[in-house]
């Protein structure tokens, strides 16, 4: 195997540690987390475990305008693929 600068194995570089799965999810945890925070009635939020009707009723939300932004998880398109509309570009 070549090494790197640091002196490191290649393929070392390639695998992940532990931890770094768990670390994905931070960020959206601190997101939703300070929306809470600031004004409850501001965000709606979606993730593969939130069920069918919370779903629905957060897309309608969103979709009125009632909420403003929307926390859609990458895993949750990955496994469900919602329709999400309302989406304005800037």
């Amino acid at each position: 195997m070549r090494r790197c600068e640091s002196g490191r194995t290649a393929r070392s570089w390639q695998r992940r540690p532990r931890t770094a799965r768990g670390e994905r999810l931070r960020p959206a945890r601190r997101l939703r987390n300070f929306f809470k925070a600031e004004d409850p009635e501001l965000f709606e939020a979606i993730s593969e475990y939130t069920s069918g009707p919370d779903v629905t009723g957060a897309r309608n939300r969103f979709f009125q305008r009632r909420a403003r932004v929307l926390l859609y998880t990458e895993r949750s398109h990955f496994y469900h693929r919602h329709r999400i509309r309302g989406i304005r570009v800037r």
